[in-house]
């Protein structure tokens, strides 16, 4: 087992992320689906495949546990979530992410045009939101963070690739966020700050992807 995993996933017919380039540090690749067509021990793309069947969940809300508790699926001091849109093109990624969070416990890009976790609801329920997020009242969800005392502009983060460290801290994290999506919208972004802020754990702030790093391909709903 590795020091550094990447994991990712892919529910419903979303396709399985895109093959790895070899990188400069040594690292496991796991994929956690729930797609009939995939067993555990399987090998897509270079990923490994760990069945993890919540169809009961819906297909967003089954992704959202690996990526809020990848450390379920993972033994690394280190895991790096990546969404399964991402395309990673730098043999360098890993390294990357790794100095990025540095002695931290979460890193994340910030958001590229936003500081508010109420500004980023407001968003999802326009055509940002591309439909994803009507009717999960996420604006009413911002508004109760902040009236529990989240500062207005306290920070908001890109969410499709983290890196964290293995401790009691960031499961608890993991295990908040979700349970604050489950409560109220899918929208992770929206919640991230609150349960960041309840705990402490301020997510280090990774810096702009050097270029050739990384691309996304179009969502899939």
């Amino acid at each position: 087992m590795s020091a550094v995993a990447l994991v990712s996933a892919a529910t419903g017919a979303h396709p399985p992320p895109a093959p790895v380039p070899a990188q400069t540090v040594d690292h496991d690749l796991i994929l956690v689906t729930d797609r009939a067509d995939l067993a555990t021990g399987d090998t897509v793309n270079g990923w490994r495949v760990v069945q993890d069947p919540r169809l009961h969940l819906g297909r967003r809300m089954a992704a959202k546990v690996p990526k809020c508790r990848p450390d379920l699926y993972t033994t690394a001091d280190v895991v790096v979530w990546v969404d399964a849109q991402v395309i990673v093109e730098s043999d360098r990624f890993v390294e990357w992410c790794c100095d990025q969070l540095a002695d931290g416990l979460v890193a994340a890009r910030p958001h590229p045009r936003r500081t508010c976790c109420r500004d980023e609801a407001a968003a999802g329920q326009g055509p940002e939101g591309r439909g994803r997020f009507d009717g999960q009242h996420a604006v009413a969800q911002a508004d109760s963070y902040l009236a529990a005392g989240l500062p207005r502009h306290w920070g908001l983060w890109w969410t499709m690739v983290m890196a964290r460290r293995r401790c009691e801290t960031t499961e608890v994290l993991g295990t908040l966020w979700l349970a604050e999506q489950a409560a109220w919208s899918a929208h992770d972004q929206v919640s991230l700050p609150y349960v960041a802020w309840r705990l402490g754990a301020r997510p280090v702030d990774m810096a702009a992807w050097p270029e050739g790093t990384l691309s996304i391909r179009p969502l899939v709903e």
